[in-house]
Order: structure tokens, then sequence, then C-alpha cells
């Protein structure tokens, strides 16, 4: 009985690897733009009040046909002072850029081409934590990015957490 489990393990996984597809697409930073974009990598960015912060990737195609992708954003928290005053994530495709309300769209991409994918943040009246992610698919490979907004504050910034040693240490 054993013998027949590791050779259907071993089936299984030979099947997986000889079926396994090739990668449609890379993302990849403007700043190395030779380096493709690992799934599930988290950028930190710190942004200022009331202004907008940017991140700037290319999507290329590597694939010898047209390809769709489909862009999603997902807000997982934003920053929000009150009402009407709170951070706004939004995205744009090539030249074309979507309203903060939109959550999704296509982008076709050429052939062997490359274009622009930029991720937005306006920021609300104060500085704050926000938390947006994006993936990127065609069919089933997907990429998802985490972008982390002001995540990286010092303790001095964070020091009314602390208010006593208790707090960080179990009696």
């Amino acid at each position: 009985m054993k013998k027949l489990y590791f050779f259907l393990v071993g089936i299984t996984s030979s099947l997986s690897v000889a079926f396994a597809q090739t990668p449609t697409f890379e993302l990849v930073t403007t700043t190395a733009t030779t380096v493709p974009i690992a799934n599930n990598t988290i950028f930190d960015v710190v942004t200022t009040p009331l202004n907008s912060v940017s991140s700037h990737f290319k999507l290329k195609n590597v694939t010898a046909t047209t390809q769709t992708y489909t862009i999603r954003k997902n807000e997982n928290t934003l920053n929000t002072i009150g009402a009407g005053d709170a951070a706004e994530a939004y995205f744009c495709t090539g030249t074309t850029c979507y309203v903060p309300a939109v959550s999704s769209a296509f982008f076709v991409i050429s052939a062997m081409s490359d274009d622009d994918l930029t991720m937005y943040l306006s920021e609300a009246s104060a500085r704050g934590l926000s938390d947006v992610s994006y993936d990127v698919q065609n069919g089933s490979e997907k990429i998802t990015v985490e972008l982390r907004y002001n995540y990286a504050m010092g303790i001095s910034t964070n020091s009314s957490d602390l208010t006593s040693i208790s707090n960080i240490y179990p009696n």
C-alpha cells in the first residue's frame, strides 16, 4: 500500500511539473526594470498630508501574442480622519487613470511589449496608516503587490502606545 501511495505521489508531482504554465507576464519596478517582482512583495511608502504619492511599475507581456490582464485594487486599510477626510487609492494603466471608486480594470498589452502601471495614494489631512494591495492577473497566473503607507514610523512617532514597561514585558 505504501508503494502505491509513493508511486501516485510521484506521478502527481511529475505531471504538475510537466504541465506547469510558462509565465505570460512580469511586473517590474521602473528603477530596476530587469528584475521581476516576486508575488506578494510588500513596498513601504511614506506620505505627507494632503499630497499624492505614486509607485511606478512596468507590466511586461513576455508572450508572442497580445494578452489581456486584470488589475484589481484591494483597499485593505485607508487612513480616515473623519467624514470626507480620508486617504484615497487609485491607479493608472498606460495613459488611462481610474477614479478611486474603480476597483478593477482590464489592461491589454501587445506581444513582447510593456506598459506603465502606476499606483497612487492621496493622503488625508493628517498622515496615517493605509494598506492597499493590487492583483495583476492573466488567467490563473497572478502577482499581488502590497503597498503599505506610513508603516515604517519610528518609536518616537508611536511613543504614546507605550505607557509603561508592563505593556511590553510580562510579569
